[in-house]
């Protein structure tokens, strides 16, 4: 009884182990790229590099709703040699403690969103460049570049001497679109030579349309922060340099004026104003609310004539407020020359001046 027993539990023993020398072996633990092959994911929990890089990736994801989280303690570096996409149906956070760098060395870099893509940097410079290719951002919405404290700089590449590249704000990639520009005050800074050389704003309208109206370059001044009165500054030109002190001064200035505000009867002025004695002085108004030329300084014609090419010349003092005295002074040996005198009263009105025979007459 017990010989039978001893066989049949080594028969079973030898049963067991064949089964378990037929089993196949356990599978080897995956290695990350191998879990990161063929859209599996890395579940819940963080994937910690410690300091190593990872290769050979192609695209990053995030499940629907879910923020992508991409953290550096030092410096964090994307690079592609083709595209670089980041794309997620939640947010996409890039951070880093230091410096965050992208570099595709033979293609794009897209940032897609159906909400907003932001670009913060802390403390330093928000740099994106390009050394090949254009640099776009667009939006189907508002597209907003800001600086908190800082500047915003857009730099195109100007070498002095075969690259000259330019800074454009224009609608729907077209040359003959909108740009619109909004900012606090806005300052154009360069090292060109200037005048008609190189000038610093150039305004070019490529409309072909025909028309004495379409295609002209065109400034638009609009004051509109409140209703204008009377004498309102509307728009101004300062032409400043330093002087010999190097202080900045006014030199000259044109200004614009409401002088009448009055529905129907609104008068303005454009006025030209120059340093005199270092005080800006108003010389020339081309006055709305008189209907004509104000000269508020002596007029100097330099040997040159007054004339009228069409209709008579006066010279009145009829409507002076003052004492309307006009006084025709030569110089010491000079004269006082009238030409073209008529020779007779004959058809003159009161008060004309005629030649009597060398003796000045004049008609009742």
């Amino acid at each position: 009884m017990a010989n039978r027993s001893n066989a049949t539990i080594n028969q079973t023993l030898n049963y067991l182990l064949a089964k378990v020398n037929n089993l196949p072996p356990p599978p080897p633990t995956e290695t990350l790229a191998q879990t990161l092959t063929a859209g599996n994911s890395a579940g819940t929990n963080d994937i910690n590099m410690n300091s190593n890089n990872i290769t050979n990736l192609d695209t990053l994801s995030s499940t629907i709703g879910t923020a992508m989280n991409i953290n550096g303690d030092d410096n964090l570096t994307l690079n592609g040699g083709g595209d670089i996409n980041l794309n997620s149906s939640g947010d996409i956070n890039i951070t880093s403690t230091d410096n965050i760098d992208l570099n595709s060395t033979a293609n794009s870099i897209n940032f897609n969103a159906n909400l907003d893509i932001t670009l913060t940097a802390v403390q330093g410079f928000l740099n994106i460049s390009s050394t090949n290719d254009d640099i776009s951002l667009t939006s189907s919405g508002a597209t907003n570049i800001t600086s908190n404290t800082g500047n915003i700089e857009l730099i195109p590449i100007n070498d002095g001497v075969t690259q000259s590249g330019i800074v454009r704000i224009n609608k729907n990639n077209s040359l003959l679109g909108d740009g619109f520009l909004t900012a606090g005050t806005i300052d154009i800074n360069s090292d060109e030579l200037g005048y008609n050389i190189a000038p610093q704003l150039t305004i070019t309208n490529l409309n072909p349309t025909a028309g004495i109206t379409n295609g002209v370059p065109s400034i638009f001044f609009y004051k509109s922060g409140r209703i204008s009165n009377n004498n309102d500054r509307i728009g101004d030109l300062f032409f400043n340099a330093l002087d010999s002190t190097n202080t900045i001064r006014e030199w000259a200035r044109m200004e614009v004026v409401t002088r009448n505000e009055t529905i129907g009867n609104e008068d303005g002025s454009i006025s030209f104003f120059a340093s005199l004695n270092g005080v800006s002085t108003e010389f020339l108004r081309i006055n709305g609310a008189d209907g004509d030329n104000n000269f508020l300084r002596p007029l100097d014609m330099n040997g040159s004539s007054i004339f009228s090419t069409s209709g008579s010349l006066s010279i009145t003092t009829a409507t002076s407020s003052g004492a309307g005295t006009i006084t025709l002074t030569p110089k010491p040996l000079g004269n006082l020359v009238f030409q073209n005198l008529p020779i007779s009263a004959t058809g003159l009105p009161t008060g004309a001046v005629w030649n009597n025979l060398g003796v000045l007459n004049i008609a009742p």
